[in-house]
């Protein structure tokens, strides 16, 4: 359990802290294999210096379960409680230790093999349990971490993209609204001033937009400027009814006056011709007196 602990550990995205707990895990796992090895090469030869070794080894897995039980913010209950059975196990197994190592020293030495089939055994036994309920706790904690790690960021995803679509269909509902607030007015009043400046407007045509904005106060005037053209024009057109009456009134008096003055440039020519046949005829009179 503790390979496979090790195995799944290296799978992961592991921060400081959980590196240093899976070293100590590692060297933890290591240094006991050694004390069990260097255990029973003693009990097999009884050298000494062998002996120093599983004490060695002994006292290091001390220091490690120690180190491993001060990582506290990384442990849950479970897996604290597992390390708080660790140090009187390992004390224990030191203990019995001590006293097989008084046995193998003494004339009871042939009785090693009851003594590791009674109190050595079970005691290994325990402390194998007592490592695998560690290790099964920790690969559920990074299990369950890893699955909330998941579960969040399925949720973050999905909060982003429904406020990308929130965000485009109010930028879309935003734009609808300019463009019949502000470009909408614009443009039919850009299109009225185009038709009158070309000379095909109808001047009694007015903007029917309606506000107190800057569009409104801009259509209001638009609307009051073509009125006052409207005026001027019809009443410019008025004036030039009243003169071309006045003037058709005038040809006519000067057709009538000019007739008149004909008339009377006949009548006259008829009287001067008169006048001279009366003076010809006197002068005629004259001479045959």
């Amino acid at each position: 359990h503790v390979a496979n602990m090790l195995t799944s550990e290296k799978e992961e995205t592991a921060n400081a802290k959980r590196k240093k707990l899976f070293n100590d895990l590692s060297e933890l796992r290591f240094a006991w294999a050694n004390v069990i090895i260097n255990a029973r090469i003693y009990l097999m030869f009884g050298n000494e210096d062998v002996l120093k070794n599983v004490k060695l080894f002994l006292g290091h897995t001390k220091e490690l379960i120690s180190n491993i039980g001060a990582q506290k913010d990384i442990l849950t209950f479970e897996q604290q409680e597992a390390v708080d059975l660790l140090e009187p196990l390992r004390a224990k197994w030191e203990e019995k230790l001590t006293g097989l190592v008084n046995i193998h020293r003494s004339d009871k030495v042939r009785i090693d093999s009851y003594l590791l089939r009674t109190e050595i055994g079970p005691l290994l036994t325990r402390i194998d349990d007592s490592l695998k309920k560690f290790v099964d706790v920790q690969l559920k904690t990074i299990f369950n971490t890893s699955a909330a790690l998941t579960q969040q960021t399925e949720t973050s995803t999905n909060l982003v993209v429904a406020l990308l679509i929130a965000g485009l269909g109010l930028g879309i509902l935003i734009a609808w609204f300019i463009i019949n607030a502000i470009v909408t007015p614009i443009n039919a009043t850009a299109h009225a001033m185009k038709e009158i400046a070309a000379g095909e407007g109808d001047l009694t045509r007015r903007l029917p937009y309606k506000g107190n904005d800057e569009i409104g106060k801009m259509v209001t005037s638009f609307n009051s400027f073509v009125g006052k053209i409207q005026e001027i024009v019809k009443l410019t057109n008025d004036s030039t009814v009243h003169m071309s009456n006045a003037a058709d009134e005038m040809a006519k008096a000067t057709k009538a006056t000019s007739e008149t003055i004909q008339l009377q440039k006949i009548e006259t020519e008829n009287a001067t011709t008169a006048v001279n046949e009366m003076a010809a005829t006197a002068q005629d009179v004259a001479q045959n007196a």
